[in-house]
């Protein structure tokens, strides 16, 4: 899949008035980085995220406003591998919520808004979301590249 041209897509398909998102891509993840990373997890990654990773290792957002003014990089909302890696280290030593089996999941994305992140498992055929207000975990799709349309075309909220 060619995840670059997958992420320009969702974001065309957003409509908002006022202002423009565009994608920030980043050099690739090697398939080194890759591998070492998913060893020190002790997880495989879904292919689907693995593709994207080699594709880019994170994915950004940059808002710009149709008056012309520049408010920047909205940070990423794909996590890079260095990310993934704290993010998902930083929850298996929580004790936030001992129910949530945090060991099974990779935390691969971030809404930058109250903290909330999305994970996948060893398969991507469930997307979660964690709402740390609440402690709230459940699932918000099924499929990587539908959960990244769905999220960047603006019909999945959270």
């Amino acid at each position: 899949m060619d995840w670059r041209k997958h992420i320009i897509e969702g974001f065309l398909a957003h409509v908002s008035d006022g202002y423009r998102v565009e994608p920030i891509f980043y050099p690739p993840a090697s398939q080194d980085e890759l591998d070492r990373v998913q060893k020190m997890l002790g997880i495989a990654f879904p292919n689907s995220l693995c593709e994207l990773l080699l594709q880019t290792n994170g994915c950004g957002e940059y808002m710009t406003l149709t008056s012309g003014q520049i408010p920047g990089d909205l940070g990423r909302f794909i996590l890079n591998l260095s990310d993934i890696v704290d993010v998902t280290t930083y929850h298996r030593k929580s004790d936030m919520s001992p129910n949530i089996p945090f060991g099974e999941i990779i935390f691969f994305g971030d809404t930058h808004v109250d903290g909330i992140r999305f994970a996948v498992g060893d398969t991507d055929t469930i997307i979660y979301a964690w709402y740390p207000i609440g402690c709230v975990f459940e699932q918000v799709g099924s499929g990587l590249p539908e959960f990244v349309f769905d999220l960047l075309s603006g019909k999945l909220s959270y």
